[in-house]
């Protein structure tokens, strides 16, 4: 039995990804310091640039210099922004219209289930509307 759907969103890691020529050579605090910013990132819909006053306050100055030494962050100005993240992972606009796209198949879903399976028209379904239902509605 296929285990159920889990909607959290994810980061991306190539399994290789500990051994990257950039990545190897890091003390134990950068690699995780650029690991917490890519989760960061993801938990804050795929924003990945991070305000520099947040980074202070999460990771020590000598390990942000070191990843942006690494080329793992590019120092922005007034932020950081994780080296190749959408490379790899979602954009802003690209978790949005995942969500809007999941949202609309689930309300298609319910209509074909609630609706079209038994013969029950709604006024208030969208589906049901586009259909030219609204005659027989309830």
């Amino acid at each position: 039995m296929p285990a159920k759907f889990d909607h959290r969103t994810f980061v991306r890691l190539d399994q290789g990804y500990d051994e990257h020529p950039k990545v190897m050579p890091l003390s134990d605090s950068a690699f995780r310091a650029h690991v917490e910013s890519m989760c960061w990132a993801s938990r804050n819909e795929g924003k990945w640039r991070i305000p520099k006053p947040l980074a202070s306050k999460k990771w020590r100055p000598k390990v942000l210099r070191e990843l942006v030494e690494a080329r793992l962050f590019d120092d922005a100005g007034d932020y950081y922004e994780v080296h190749d993240y959408l490379d790899f992972n979602r954009s802003p606009e690209e978790i949005a219209a995942y969500r809007e796209a999941r949202g609309d198949a689930g309300t298609l879903g319910n209509h074909k289930r609630w609706h079209i399976a038994r013969r029950r028209w709604e006024k208030d379904c969208e589906h049901c509307q586009k259909e030219g239902r609204l005659a027989i509605a309830k």
